[in-house]
């Protein structure tokens, strides 16, 4: 949710009433300028947590083709939008696994603004650490996933940079089924969560 701080002009007989004014289009345009900026550093803190994280070359997960959905959207004034992401396996060894993730953003003032990135993650990761964050919690909790069922999961919280995170993970796995973001930067605040869609993993 964004929060505006605005001054009222006193009540008065004398002082006519306007209608309502939809925001400016340039406005509205900065709202969502804000957002993505915001969007896209949680999707490069996310993109670290990842390629970081304990793995194992025997992971569930890892075979050619393996990939997982992800969905999120989030209403604010004036502005809605929504989020796709996509994690997908297109190679890997016995020492690392070659990961496609790609992200679509929409919303109802700009243009659909869509990434990609293609990067090695080191199966032999050691911590769940993310640099620039603190790991201020971990917990093991029941997710309920639409279409899939519930998830027993190893929950990390982290905080920072304006920011705090909740990671929803497979313990079985390793593979993540949610994550849940809150941003407060100045005067713009987004909450919102990206959770698991569609996946051709088996053991999800």
């Amino acid at each position: 949710m964004l929060n505006f701080n605005a001054t009222e002009p006193p009540s008065s007989e004398a002082t006519p009433t306007s209608p309502a004014v939809a925001p400016k289009p340039r406005r509205r345009w900065m709202i969502v300028a804000a957002v993505v900026i915001v969007i896209v550093v949680v999707a490069g803190v996310f993109a670290y947590w990842w390629f970081s994280r304990p793995s194992s070359a025997q992971a569930a997960w890892l075979f050619d083709g393996a990939y997982a959905e992800y969905f999120g959207e989030t209403t604010m004034p004036f502005v809605s939008m929504n989020m796709t992401m996509r994690l997908e396996v297109v190679e890997y060894n016995s020492t690392h696994a070659k990961l496609l993730t790609s992200m679509k953003m929409e919303n109802n003032v700009t243009a659909p603004q869509e990434w990609e990135d293609t990067t090695w993650a080191d199966l032999r990761g050691t911590s769940y650490e993310v640099e620039g964050y603190d790991l201020t919690g971990e917990r093991e909790d029941d997710v309920y996933i639409t279409g899939l069922g519930t998830k027993h999961c190893m929950v990390y919280e982290y905080s920072g940079s304006g920011m705090t995170m909740e990671y929803y993970v497979d313990k079985d796995i390793g593979w993540p089924v949610k994550m849940e973001f809150q941003v407060s930067q100045g005067t713009l605040d987004v909450d919102f969560s990206l959770i698991l869609m569609e996946t051709n993993i088996p053991e999800l």
